[in-house]
């Protein structure tokens, strides 16, 4: 079985943005963190897999949540992981 992101986390509500970038309790960051960088690992990975990027700049990438405001703008990261 293969972990399909676009099955499960490309179906999020488009109107609950309050919650998805409030923190987590305990300090534990927001869904939207949790996403973004779950996203930014699976991409960057892939492409020091296939060979389009070395290691060392697969691990210099990312992706800051900040630049994801929105469940819509998490979705089309969602899409460049799929």
């Amino acid at each position: 079985m293969t972990w399909q992101p676009a099955s499960v986390y490309c179906r999020l509500p488009v109107g609950a943005t309050g919650k998805f970038v409030a923190d987590a309790p305990g300090g534990r960051g927001s869904i939207r963190d949790s996403l973004v960088h779950a996203f930014d690992t699976q991409i960057v990975h892939a492409a020091w897999l296939d060979g389009s990027m070395t290691y060392t700049e697969s691990c210099a990438r990312n992706f800051p949540p900040q630049d994801y405001p929105d469940v819509a703008s998490v979705r089309m990261l969602c899409e460049l992981a799929a």
